[in-house]
């Protein structure tokens, strides 16, 4: 009889965290099952981002949580975190109905299903004696996702049959990716975001350093090393400045969540992880900028080099050093020196610069506003190098603009700094072979060349000041136009989805943005105040678990669960993550695994029994009703791409986009468009009843384009310019920003006029000079006004001169027609 093995000192035994009666055994081939099956549910989640999987994963979360013990365990877990999860579900499932965007919010709702059926099969089915594995199915689904991202960079063949393989499977983004996942500083990855791929690899690698910690065998830790290597060289081929920021204040919780006994180890193992991750990251980054598969293949061995480091020397250092809070104190100072001095050393040595076809050298350097500067130096022929010099004001930064002080030879050069400038930027450019030895500015400011120990890549992400950058400026603006929406509508917010159509109702200048880069104000401005405790509610009762198990026992899951949640929280209020579905699923995946390995059953009472049962049978209707609504919405939709009219009466096409209007209860604003469109022209007070119906409701949404499409198609046609201008100018307040937006508006206008007569002038001339004193209106608040091309530009000027000359009907039809002739010529 074999004898069990024992169990690590750092794991101590606990009471299972499920609700009684059914009691907990040993199920080592279940267990392994689930595990397995988790990741691959996991894997696709995070990669297959189309409304089909999630209408699968919900489907499979639905079959598999079904039983006796699925039921059970979920129902004994229903506790403040389980309870604010399944109320933040339900309240976006809410507010993906009430929003005037619904075309946005089914898109963002599938997202909300994917991660929400994971999370729902977790509770319901994970159990604590699986944890560990549920773990390092996680690092392996990330450690996977990071040799992608990597390969990505180069296109290489892992990428290539990847992207093939997600094709096949519904999902064709990422064949449009290309060399895009490559933006001359850093590596995108499959998701085209290398903040999200550098937030999500850092996730995975406090995970891997954890499982490399507690493996019980060589092989295990192997494996955890493997994977981690990977994660770690796809984190910093990212080279996202906010995700290694977080991630090291999170390290620094990290080593103060572990415990004492535990320090030296993870210190080490942190040196070690660094080291390695430092040397394959910059061998992988340089070859994968050239375009090499090679640079796939140099971040394979980081892990075998961790793996070796951790197992030769790792182990018995740390034996060592815990304990000897002192000597770790005295060696982090040693290490905190040695790895300060070569950062010293690699932003000090330099060498010449080698000019050739594609290289350019940018430097940047800050500067006195107002001040006239030369530059001089050693370089091969002045004449044939040649330098542009410039810049931006912060305005200019946020709008993506910049001024150019001087363009021409380097020997020439001579630029005077604009006021309110600071900081210049400088691009190098001569023939192939060309040498640039030394470079300063006329007040002895010394601008580098090439750098001896970093690659340019590396070096182009710092040469701007990171607080006047336009990613940080633009971050600051979000913040402040997402407050603005949220005072608007405080309890329940605006909807899902409704922040990418409101933002350009109240920016100062026009941006396009899905999201407000910070998931507490996203939250707020979609679901208000009741979204927002509901979701706190899961976020601070998860580490409510994981601090109460710390402050009893060291517990290494524990600690590593509340360093991730520092980082996905920290970062995630500066950045996209937590609205981005791939991080919703990894996300909740680990913050409810703290329930998962700390929760414990509460007392037996009536009233919690109640609120259990109540709570699992939500959970339940929500997975089967949001289901239904996106199904329902999916197939309609494929319906009316498929619609075929022949051989149908307008009668039954009315039918037919009432019946596709009911089924859909996100994108129906072309269904309403069509019933509209042919009801009026069916005619009869019944079809026109119908006809009004669909055009209040879509002027209900204040979209621009629902408003623009009931302007040209109903108000028009029933010749009420009242109606018709008033709407166009409730739907521009919605595109307050956007020229593009009046542009449209004022194109509609010139058709429009087109099918008018001389009786009809004064409406129209009164109808267009209120759109222009809306628009006089909102450029008073824009930084940047909105301009009318020189078409629309001549009828606003026409419009204008019939007011201000006090023409009459035909006068003023005659000289609008006369501009709409001359501009056909």
């Amino acid at each position: 009889m074999k004898r069990k093995k024992t169990v690590p000192a750092e794991v101590v035994p606990k009471p299972v965290n499920d609700a009684a009666p059914v009691p907990e055994k040993d199920h080592p081939l279940y267990d392994r099952l689930f595990v397995v099956g988790f990741a691959v549910l996991l894997f696709f989640a995070m990669t297959v981002q189309t409304v089909p999987m999630s209408l699968i994963l919900a489907a499979v979360a639905l079959a598999l949580s079904f039983g006796r013990g699925g039921y059970a365990r979920f129902r004994g877990r229903l506790g403040i975190p389980v309870l604010g999860f399944l109320a933040f579900l339900i309240l976006c499932g809410a507010a993906s109905l009430y929003t005037s965007f619904g075309a946005y919010a089914y898109g963002e709702y599938a997202k909300l299903l994917a991660s929400g059926a994971l999370g729902l099969l977790l509770l319901a089915r994970g159990r604590e004696q699986n944890a560990g594995g549920l773990l390092f199915s996680f690092s392996a689904v990330c450690g996977v996702i990071g040799l992608l991202c990597i390969d990505a960079g180069c296109r290489g063949p892992l990428f290539r049959g990847f992207a093939s393989f997600m094709e096949g499977l519904g999902d064709a983004a990422y064949q449009s990716l290309d060399q895009a996942t490559y933006t001359g500083a850093r590596f995108d990855g499959i998701y085209n975001d290398a903040n999200l791929t550098g937030s999500l690899m850092a996730l995975a690698v406090l995970v891997g350093l954890y499982l490399i910690r507690t493996g019980r065998k060589p092989w295990e830790r192997f494996a955890a090393c493997f994977l981690t290597g990977l994660s770690a060289v796809a984190f910093f081929t990212a080279m996202s400045r906010g995700a290694i920021l977080c991630f090291g204040a999170t390290v620094l919780c990290y080593l103060l969540f572990v415990g004492k006994g535990q320090r030296g180890q993870l210190f080490l193992l942190l040196f070690f992880t660094a080291l390695s991750m430092g040397a394959f990251g910059l061998l992988s980054m340089t070859l994968l900028s050239s375009g090499s598969v090679l640079g796939t293949l140099a971040a394979l061995p980081c892990g075998l080099v961790l793996w070796g480091l951790y197992e030769g020397l790792g182990q018995k250092a740390a034996e060592v050093l815990n304990g000897h809070p002192r000597l770790i104190a005295g060696i982090a100072t040693g290490l905190v020196v040695l790895c300060a001095a070569g950062t010293v050393a690699a932003f000090t040595l330099t060498e010449p610069f080698v000019c050739t076809e594609e290289n350019v050298l940018y430097r940047g350097a800050d500067v006195t506003s107002g001040e006239t500067y030369t530059i001089t130096g050693d370089w091969d022929n002045g004449d044939e190098i040649t330098l542009m010099a410039y810049g931006s004001t912060q305005a200019q930064e946020m709008e993506n603009r910049t001024e150019t002080y001087y363009s021409g030879p380097l020997s020439e050069a001579s630029f005077t700094v604009p006021e309110g400038i600071t900081r210049v930027l400088f691009q190098f450019r001569g023939p192939e072979g060309t040498q640039i030895r030394s470079l300063s500015l006329s007040d002895g400011t010394k601008i580098p060349t090439s750098y001896t120990l970093l690659p340019e890549n590396l070096v182009s992400r710092f040469q701007k000041n990171l607080f006047q950058d336009r990613s940080f400026l633009l971050r600051v603006q979000y913040l402040k136009d997402g407050w603005t929406l949220f005072t608007q509508s405080p309890l329940t917010g605006h909807g899902l989805g409704a922040t990418e159509g409101l933002l350009t109702s109240v920016q100062p200048f026009f941006y396009q943005s899905l999201y407000l880069h910070n998931h507490i104000l996203q939250v707020m401005d979609e679901t208000g105040l009741l979204g927002l405790a509901a979701f706190l509610a899961l976020m601070l009762g998860a580490a409510w678990l994981l601090v109460r198990r710390l402050r009893t026992q060291q517990d290494g899951m524990a600690a590593v669960l509340l360093a991730c949640w520092v980082m996905m929280n920290l970062h995630g209020l500066m950045e996209i993550s937590f609205s981005v579905r791939m991080f919703q699923c990894a996300a909740f995946f680990l913050v409810l695994m703290s329930v998962v390995s700390c929760g414990e059953p509460a007392e037996g009472r009536s009233g919690v029994r109640i609120l259990r049962v109540v709570g699992t049978l939500a959970a339940a209707l929500w997975l089967v009703v949001s289901f239904a609504m996106l199904l329902g919405s999916q197939m309609a939709q494929a319906q009316f791409r498929d619609f075929d009219t022949t051989d149908m009466t307008r009668s039954e096409f009315l039918d037919s986009m009432e019946k596709l209007d009911r089924m859909d209860a996100y994108t129906d604003q072309d269904y309403k468009v069509n019933r509209m469109v042919n009801a009026l022209q069916e005619g009869g007070s019944l079809n026109l009843g119908v006809a009004s119906r669909c055009a209040r409701e879509l002027r209900e949404t204040g979209d621009f384009d629902a408003c623009y499409k009931v302007a040209a198609y109903y108000y028009l046609p029933l010749q009420d310019l009242s109606g018709f201008f008033e709407i166009m100018q409730e739907g521009l307040a919605q595109e307050r920003s956007n020229a593009d937006a009046w542009n449209s508006a004022f194109d509609l206008y010139g058709q429009a006029f087109a099918q008018l007569d001389e009786s009809q002038m004064d409406a129209f001339v009164a109808g267009v000079l209120a759109t222009m004193e809306q628009m006089e209106q909102a450029n008073e608040y824009l930084l940047v006004p909105v301009a009318l091309d020189e078409a629309n530009q001549a009828l606003a000027d026409s419009v204008t001169t019939v007011e201000t000359e006090d023409l009459d009907a035909s006068a003023a039809y005659a000289l609008l027609s006369a501009v709409f002739a001359g501009q056909q010529e």
